[in-house]
């Protein structure tokens, strides 16, 4: 079996074409149209099993996980060991309330693929839903064993701690969440309900706040920070947020809200669940569809995106490997020499490499393509500093902050060029930036020694 029949029916070039249209058109997230090709498709080959797993897909990713669930069931009769369509079938029966569906389909998915992340992570949740949550977090530790950069995995396993009422866990795992995908707003509102599990309703409302910042329509969001708010008896606070939630509410009928507080609610965990599941919804297809597919098989169809060479690249490097992740973006830039966040990563590849002369130039590279991407200011300022040209240094850490004033990276980094030129007053005031922005920054330590040495008095 392969993942792709060929596509050998009389009508082959017609039926290619609009598959690979089809293709282009889930890329560009036009589900629909993606839709309309594989009609086509199948219309001229009924027992193309790819074509009705990927138009089960665009099904899925439009929330209408029946047709998603007859397109998987018809592709399966064509093909039954297609591993891709039980995943994709799991997914699906979960959507719709069959939990144990889900999880049977998923535990046949990682027989036959035992090292897919995606697939821990999803049965994961799954397990959740059903009140399995040692069993959800073995999933989820196995995800990020498989994949160490799966932001999901840690933001879920965080809110199984939660669950279990290990408040401290659950922000932990929500922290290293954030660190990877810090503008995902669902993140931040776990990592706020844990802080009220501790009753730390000035952290809570703090990441409340920013998940609003990220997504204003996050109705879990603007109502537990009523809850925080009203905790502190800041009640206009709180009736504003709670009028938030009505209009939002009104908007979006039927929207199930839900308490943090399970003894105040015997039912919050299994609604809880339905929000986790919104969260799947719209990173199915990034995290879940794509990586499930064989990368030869795609390559040799030519539907390997950039951004998968970016994900590859990122595990290299998370596992050491420099040479092998600058070699996986020098891929992705191959196929798209204006994709500025693969030069970006390149460049902190080769500053971890200690090649700073090509970490510059890809630096350059990446803000003349992006002179809005932080990151890339934060990378060069980086090599300016080792190459001891800490005037540009300097520079670039202000324009990152200009850029993203709530990075505590930034605010060390620029405290740090600041203490080496003995500017102590700029330093300390950085330096006392970055730990209120991360109470729990790496560095911690290291900042705290200097602020003691240099601000006895009132430190």
């Amino acid at each position: 079996m392969t993942d792709f029949p060929p596509l050998n029916r009389p009508s082959q070039s017609v039926t290619r074409n609009a598959f690979k249209m089809g293709m282009t058109n889930l890329r560009k997230n036009d589900l629909q149209a993606a839709i309309a090709c594989f009609d086509e498709v199948i219309s001229l080959d009924s027992q193309n099993a790819t074509a009705f797993f990927y138009r089960g897909a665009a099904y899925g990713a439009l929330n209408q996980h029946e047709q998603a669930l007859a397109d998987y069931e018809s592709a399966l009769r064509i093909d039954p060991r297609y591993v891709n369509v039980i995943a994709a079938r799991g997914m699906s029966r979960g959507h719709v309330g069959d939990f144990a569906g889900a999880i049977a389909d998923l535990d046949e998915s990682i027989n036959l693929t035992p090292r897919n992340a995606a697939l821990y992570t999803n049965r994961g949740l799954y397990r959740s839903k059903i009140n399995d949550l040692d069993g959800a977090i073995a999933d989820y530790d196995k995800a990020i064993q498989l994949m160490p950069r799966n932001a999901l995995a840690y933001n879920n396993r965080g809110y199984t701690f939660f669950l279990k009422g290990e408040y401290t866990q659950a922000i932990k795992d929500c922290d290293r969440a954030i660190k990877l995908n810090p503008r995902f707003a669902s993140f931040y509102h776990s990592r706020g309900e844990a802080y009220l599990g501790l009753v730390n309703y000035d952290a809570a409302i703090a990441d409340f706040t920013k998940a609003i910042s990220l997504d204003a329509t996050h109705t879990p969001a603007h109502k537990d920070r009523a809850k925080a708010y009203r905790a502190k008896g800041d009640i206009a606070l709180a009736e504003a947020d709670e009028q938030t939630v009505e209009r939002l509410e009104l908007a979006a009928p039927g929207k199930t809200l839900w308490s943090y507080n399970p003894a105040a609610d015997p039912k919050f965990r299994q609604r809880r669940q339905i929000i986790a599941a919104l969260v799947i919804v719209g990173v199915i297809f990034v995290v879940f569809i794509l990586p499930i597919i064989s990368l030869a098989v795609r390559s040799n169809l030519g539907l390997v995106s950039p951004n998968e060479n970016i994900m590859q690249g990122d595990t290299a490097y998370e596992q050491g490997n420099y040479d092998e992740a600058i070699a996986d973006y020098t891929k992705a830039i191959t196929s798209d020499p204006n994709l500025a966040e693969a030069y970006t990563l390149r460049c902190m590849a080769y500053e971890t490499a200690d090649n700073d002369s090509a970490a510059l130039a890809d630096c350059n590279k990446a803000i003349q393509l992006d002179p809005k991407q932080a990151r890339a200011y934060y990378n060069r300022a980086v090599a300016y500093w080792n190459e001891d040209r800490l005037d540009e240094a300097l520079q670039d850490y202000n324009q990152v902050i200009q850029l993203n004033p709530d990075d505590p990276n930034a605010y060390y980094g620029r405290g740090s060029v600041y203490r080496y030129q003995q500017n102590v007053a700029a330093a300390v005031a950085d330096y006392k930036k970055t730990l209120q922005l991360d109470p729990n920054f790496e560095q911690a330590d290291d900042i705290n020694n200097y602020l003691k040495a240099n601000q006895p008095a009132s430190y």
